[in-house]
């Protein structure tokens, strides 16, 4: 099962357990039953509409979490990095040391931190270009001083 769907099982779960309105539906169809207000098969279809309403309900919520993440750029060794985990390509031996910086820090960095970590004075802007440019959209850039900020992560299995 992929981690998606357990991801939404989970939920699911949760919401069946702790969701108010759920639980007073399921009671209050038990009872209608029960003292024969509705059959069984109409119990039976309202809970079934509740639940897919719940589950949309469920994966909105597990899309919205996994959508605050920043993106990422996964390590695949060497000079291979990736924005899938999956289709690593190579990149120049500078970009991959400014990738080794923020990997190894996790934090917004200034351009003259990024220059004396890599080791590549008076180029962090052009690099922080290029990995743009390779992964798009992973590269928050600075505005009044709060530098750049790339998440880098080992890839899946590494």
């Amino acid at each position: 099962m992929s981690d998606d769907a357990d991801d939404l099982d989970q939920e699911l779960d949760r919401l069946v357990r702790t969701d108010p309105e759920f639980v007073q539906v399921i009671f209050g169809l038990q009872i209608s039953v029960s003292t024969g207000m509705i059959t069984r098969a109409m119990a039976e279809y309202q809970l079934q509409h509740l639940y897919r309403r719940k589950k949309w309900e469920a994966r909105a919520g597990v899309a919205a979490r996994r959508s605050a993440e920043p993106p990422t750029i996964y390590d695949h060794g060497g000079n291979s990095y990736s924005m899938d985990g999956v289709r690593p390509i190579r990149v120049s031996v500078a970009v991959a040391n400014v990738l080794a910086v923020f990997a190894k820090r996790d934090q917004a960095l200034l351009t003259s931190e990024i220059e004396t970590e890599s080791g590549y004075d008076g180029q962090a802007p052009k690099l922080m270009k290029k990995i743009n440019r390779s992964f798009p959209g992973t590269v928050r850039f600075p505005k009044e001083r709060d530098g750049y900020y790339v998440r880098v992560r080992p890839a899946p299995g590494r």
